[in-house]
């Protein structure tokens, strides 16, 4: 297992949560590894944090470190979830496309967290909310309802894009 953040604190902290890890505190412009290094790649919300010029170049990176026919998985928020925080981005389907299809093919984007009304979300919020969980009805809600009806949607009905590419 590898790991890359900028932050020396971030990096500390990981490590003592999985020492056997290989972290690395460096810059996703300047990834300290040679090319065709890795089969796999996740990079799990992190470029909604990115100022938006900066995305390509990191995403030339991780085309670099990456082996031929290897695969990169990427989670983005969707532009239907608030933005919050420090998120200079959120990514529709297309935008999240158009700037994985300069270094990577065979993408296949779907969705995450269906967004609209249902009655099983009201449901979910009588379960668990920031007074009470009652935890045997969260587990089977967690484990039943959940992944049926809401966990994967359509990359235009949902909170977050999950996109696999291979690279070029």
């Amino acid at each position: 297992i590898f790991g890359l953040d900028y932050s020396e604190r971030a990096t500390t902290f990981s490590k003592i949560f999985v020492p056997e890890a290989m972290v690395v505190t460096a810059d996703l412009k300047n990834i300290p590894y040679e090319d065709n290094y890795f089969d796999f790649i996740f990079l799990i919300e992190t470029l909604e944090h990115i100022i938006p010029d900066r995305v390509t170049p990191i995403l030339k990176e991780l085309s670099r470190i990456l082996k031929n026919e290897g695969s990169l998985v990427i989670t983005v928020p969707s532009d239907y979830t608030p933005a919050k925080g420090k998120h200079y981005q959120h990514f529709s389907e297309s935008s999240l496309r158009k700037n994985l299809e300069q270094f990577f093919e065979k993408i296949e984007i779907i969705g995450q967290d269906k967004t609209g009304f249902h009655f099983l979300k009201i449901l979910d919020k009588m379960i668990e909310n920031n007074f009470w969980s009652i935890k045997p009805l969260s587990g089977w809600y967690n484990n039943k309802i959940w992944p049926k009806y809401f966990n994967l949607a359509s990359p235009k009905n949902c909170r977050r894009l999950i996109a696999k590419c291979k690279s070029k």
